[in-house]
């Protein structure tokens, strides 16, 4: 049965917005680690792999605001292997709720499963340049890490694993059922001399039971469904609450000698028919200029954005969203 942890007016499960990040790691030699706990997964985009101080733009690119989840709760290994001359594999594994900080009250639907592979053909990245942007370490040679990634939520419960209990179906008895939700994708990071590139693509899909038979509303009461909605019906209802299809980004920048990097971005977003709406502005151009004054400590940014509205929403008075931010960054 749905429980009373829920908001009748935003949805939102009571949980704490605070608490970010609590988890304990043991590490039995450099190469191997294992965490438990609250933190940012392995299993989103390479862009939620970079803290956001270390981003070249002022915002991560809408790819990410629309299909990772970020927090969540669970145990993680991760692992550094050498192949053989520079070759390294990093291994990444996580079993987490699926339902984010919610699920420190309670986890509403089965597990998260998630695996990530990346491959570095050239060594690390030197001073940590992997988990940074703009190439600020100057690579004197070629460095990229090329990642695959994928996750499956037994029992998705929202859109992307974010707030979990905010949407629950149950069958004729009242018992929980819940859509499954894959999620897979392929991304990358290059850098050399003052130069870099970074690009993600992620690809998401559903499984609906068959044999939903109503749903919980935000108080808690189990209201059936029409006895002529067909199957195919409800499932529609399913997923047009969740975040289904598909997206990529690809940006890249330079760093010029007088600490000044120029950089531009264009990410692209496709819903499928029956999915949450999240592409109502599906191509987004971006560029930025950055003046590095203590490397990630302190700089300036000023940003150029146009967000274009899909063909199906265009009007003769608008096609998109254009504007311009300005950030000042100071880390203590």
């Amino acid at each position: 049965m749905a429980t009373d942890h829920q908001s009748a007016t935003t949805g939102n499960r009571t949980f704490n917005v605070v608490l970010q990040e609590a988890y304990l790691e043991y590490r039995p030699n450099l190469n191997h680690a294992i965490n438990f706990g609250l933190r940012a997964d392995y299993v989103d985009s390479r862009e939620i792999r970079i803290e956001g101080e270390s981003l070249a733009f002022i915002n991560r690119s809408t790819l990410s605001s629309s299909f990772d989840a970020i927090f969540d709760y669970g145990i993680r290994y991760k692992g550094n292997i050498k192949l053989g001359g520079k070759h390294l594999l990093r291994p990444y594994l996580s079993i987490t709720t699926g339902d984010s900080r919610s699920s420190l009250r309670k986890n509403f639907g089965g597990f998260k499963y998630g695996v990530r592979l990346d491959y570095l053909p050239f060594d690390k990245f030197s001073r940590g340049g992997e988990f940074y942007m703009d190439d600020l370490a100057i690579e004197q040679k070629p460095k990229l890490v090329i990642g695959f990634v994928g996750s499956y939520n037994n029992g998705a419960s929202s859109a992307v694993g974010t707030n979990g209990g905010r949407y629950l179906y149950g069958d004729i008895n009242q018992k929980i059922l819940l859509p499954n939700y894959l999620k897979l994708g392929a991304d990358f990071i290059f850098k050399y001399n003052g130069f870099y590139t970074l690009g993600s693509f992620v690809s998401t899909q559903s499984t609906v039971p068959n044999d939903i038979y109503g749903e919980f509303k935000l108080n808690g009461q189990f209201t059936p469904y029409s006895i002529t909605q067909t199957a195919a019906q409800t499932k529609t209802i399913v997923n047009s609450r969740l975040t289904l299809g598909k997206a990529y980004n690809l940006q890249a920048g330079y760093l010029l000698p007088s600490l000044w990097s120029l950089g531009a971005r264009y990410t692209y977003l496709n819903a499928d028919a029956t999915s949450l709406s999240f592409d109502n502005y599906n191509k987004s151009y971006t560029a930025v200029a950055t003046k590095y004054l203590s490397g990630h400590n302190l700089k300036l940014q000023f940003e150029f954005g146009i967000d274009k509205l899909k063909n199906s929403l265009k009007t003769n008075i608008e096609n998109g969203n254009y504007y311009t931010q300005l950030m000042i960054t100071v880390q203590l």
